[in-house]
């Protein structure tokens, strides 16, 4: 029994040994691990607001920046100032050499080339003489009225004579009756038109029957041609009077200014009255048409038939139209004679008429030879005056460059004592121009900053960075700890000619204690906003995958937390100077690594620094 005590004491003494022994180096090994991890701090993921800022640098420039030119080709004597002086207006800033200069002479001898060619023009301006024209203007115009008196004198005298034989009883009675005698011959005539036409037609109509019927005929006789008969016909008797009434020779007076009464011309063919010669429609649309007979016999029948229809009309019809033209050659006849007698009546006439015919041409001609006299000098005035005018501007011309020329040999040979005087307050900025050197006319030899003119600074930008900015945005100078508060106001946002698809350029309006050529840090922000991830700025990585931070993932054992560095990919909403708002797979409350003793990456353990 006491054996087995022994040995079980043994036991358990041993195992304790052993436990605490492996205890020991447990935490030994523990200890020095940590000892040799990377030392990380961390800062707890929170929610709170962000003032987003852009910054950039620039080098401040003038916005005006004076150039001191040479207006001639002149020696430089000496040089009055250096870069950084400040200059007034009137202050000299260069001697030139003694003498007029190479633009000086060429000037005067271009403006003494330009005088000449002035007094040249003024001479040969051009002069015209209108003698001549004027003369031939004045005859014309007195043949004019000449010929408007004796056409006058005429007119008075046919009118005179023409009242005295139309106040005539005997000339009156006359013209009565040669109205009412054409009158009578006009309705004759119309009758006679009326009864021809009809007559004609129902001939016409009556012949082709005929025509018809002596076709059928022929087609039903025997087989061997034969000559068919002549249908027997009587001639049309068509009257077709020759002339119109009113138009016979003799119808015209001759006497000038006296118009002969006229008849009208021959009336249009009238619609067919319902009365024509015995003629009847329905009957017509009744009779047996030729190709309905096939008997011979019965044809030759109806053959008969219409010629003696036709012989009958022309019998019955024909002295109706023989009457109707007598009447009408009566008419006629009667018109005629009383015409002859008019003409007779006013036959005292024709001289006067001639006579005002003769001094009418006379008085045209006289009027076309005063037109062309007028038009002779008309036109050649107008191009003569043309022709002034174009001298007359081409000397103006020349007179313009003449004192335009003048004013530049003024200017050449103006300078006070051979200097170059300062137009402008400012800065001298720069000086191109050293003693004894000879310098080209428009060369600058001089840049004078002008500070009343302001300045400004630019620096690009992204486009994500330019939309967060409107212009009259106010920056703030991060670099800047003396003088006068500078003041920087947003002017202009423009795209960036070097990065245009992705870049801005942001252009500020600087006021204050401010030089051209200093290199300046602006930073402008938006208004703030409230984001609910939001960590250090220090806590944010980025490489080729992009922008991320490593999270502390704690992971508990029996000695102890250990400490993982985890990699979570985040974007970035916005930033201010020290903190960014982003958007991942973290939560409020979690920590981040924000600075490490070493270099971590994802799955790296680390160790917490205190605190």
């Amino acid at each position: 029994m006491e054996t087995k005590t022994l040995k079980r004491e043994w036991v358990k003494n041993a195992a304790i040994i052993f436990l605490a022994v492996l205890l020991v180096l447990t935490f030994f090994s523990n200890t020095i691990l940590n000892r040799s991890l990377p030392e990380a701090a961390s800062k707890q993921v929170i929610s709170g607001p962000i003032v987003a800022k852009v910054r950039g640098s620039g080098t401040v420039e003038a916005n005006g920046a004076h150039e001191v030119k040479m207006g001639q080709t002149k020696e430089i004597r000496s040089v009055m100032v250096k870069v950084g002086d400040e200059v007034k207006t009137g202050d000299v800033l260069f001697v030139l050499g003694a003498g007029d200069s190479e633009e000086l002479e060429a000037a005067k001898e271009a403006l003494s080339d330009l005088q000449y060619s002035y007094q040249r023009a003024a001479i040969g301006m051009p002069n015209f003489d209108y003698t001549a024209l004027n003369r031939a203007l004045d005859n014309a115009k007195m043949d004019l009225d000449d010929a408007q008196k004796e056409y006058d004198e005429a007119e008075r005298a046919y009118n005179t004579m023409k009242q005295s034989l139309e106040s005539d009883p005997a000339t009156k009675d006359s013209l009565q009756k040669l109205d009412e005698a054409e009158r009578a011959m006009t309705t004759a005539y119309e009758n006679l038109v009326t009864l021809q036409q009809n007559y004609d037609v129902r001939y016409q109509v009556l012949s082709e029957k005929v025509s018809a019927w002596q076709k059928r005929v022929n087609e039903l006789s025997v087989p061997e041609p034969t000559a068919a008969p002549t249908p027997t016909t009587v001639p049309t008797a068509t009257p077709a009077p020759t002339e119109a009434p009113g138009e016979t020779p003799d119808s015209g007076s001759g006497v000038p200014g006296f118009v002969m009464p006229t008849m009208p011309p021959m009336p249009t063919m009238p619609a067919w009255p319902a009365v024509s010669f015995g003629f009847s429609s329905s009957s017509a649309d009744a009779e047996i048409k030729p190709e309905d007979v096939d008997d011979l016999d019965e044809a030759k029948k109806h053959l008969e038939q219409a010629k003696k229809a036709l012989d009958d009309f022309v019998a019955d019809n024909k002295p109706s139209l023989d009457n109707a033209r007598q009447a009408y050659e009566s008419a006629k006849a009667k018109y005629d004679a009383l015409s002859r007698y008019n003409d007779e009546i006013f036959y005292e006439l024709v001289p006067y008429k001639e006579a005002l015919d003769a001094a009418n041409r006379k008085l045209i001609d006289a009027q076309g030879r005063y037109d062309d006299a007028w038009a002779a000098l008309y036109y050649s005035q107008t191009n003569n005056e043309k022709t002034l005018s174009l001298a007359a501007l081409e000397l103006q011309q020349i007179s313009e460059k003449i004192k335009q020329q003048q004013e530049k040999v003024k200017l050449l040979s103006g300078e006070t004592e051979d200097q170059i005087l300062a137009n402008v307050n400012g800065i001298v900025q720069s000086i191109s121009a050293t003693a004894g050197n000879t310098v080209a006319a428009d060369t600058v030899i001089c840049t004078i900053e002008v500070p009343d003119m302001g300045h400004t600074i630019s620096f690009s930008v992204t486009n994500d960075q330019a939309r967060r900015l409107r212009t009259g945005d106010t920056a703030t100078v991060s670099n800047f700890y003396w003088g006068n508060e500078i003041v920087a106001t947003l002017t202009n946002i423009r795209t960036d000619p070097k990065n245009p698809q992705n870049g801005k350029v942001l252009t500020f309006q600087l006021e204050g204690d401010v030089q051209s050529g200093s290199e300046l840090t602006l930073s402008v922000g938006s208004k703030s906003a409230n984001y609910d991830l939001v960590v250090p700025n220090s806590a944010i990585k980025s490489d080729s995958n992009g922008s991320f931070v490593l999270l502390v993932d704690a992971k508990n054992s029996p000695l102890g937390s250990r400490y993982i560095a985890k990699r979570v990919g985040v974007e970035v909403l916005a930033s201010d100077d020290n903190n960014s708002a982003i958007v991942a797979e973290i939560n409020q409350g979690d920590f981040v690594i924000t600075t490490s003793s070493a270099p971590i990456k994802s799955g790296d353990q680390v160790r917490l620094a205190d605190g």
